[in-house]
């Protein structure tokens, strides 16, 4: 669980980079100094459950995609969900590496 936790830190930082947000400024909206979310990104340091639901406010994520490098929140319509229960295991799969690389087109990340 610890090399979970170790992780926040790296797509913290991509992710504030990816939205252009300057390390000062995100933590000046966070009221922490720069060193502290500096430490948080490096993952030197963990931070409160407060402060990580600040950050994912500002960074427009899921606490489990910090966490866990993903997001299980369900965005998608239960339309496309039905539709996907139609589907076959090959299909499905086909349909996961489609949306793989729309994931890392969009993160750079592998999901």
């Amino acid at each position: 669980m610890e090399k979970q936790i170790v992780n926040i830190g790296p797509r913290l930082k991509q992710r504030r980079k990816e939205m252009h947000i300057k390390q000062i400024d995100m933590a000046k909206q966070l009221g922490v100094s720069q060193a502290f979310l500096s430490n948080v990104e490096a993952g030197r340091i963990n931070c409160s459950l407060p402060l990580l639901t600040d950050i994912c406010c500002i960074l427009n994520v899921t606490p489990d995609y910090l966490i866990l490098g993903h997001m299980r929140g369900n965005k998608a319509s239960s339309d496309l969900i039905d539709e996907l229960k139609m589907c076959n295991t090959e299909e499905l799969e086909a349909i996961k590496r489609i949306v793989d690389a729309f994931v890392i087109k969009k993160t750079g990340m592998y999901a």
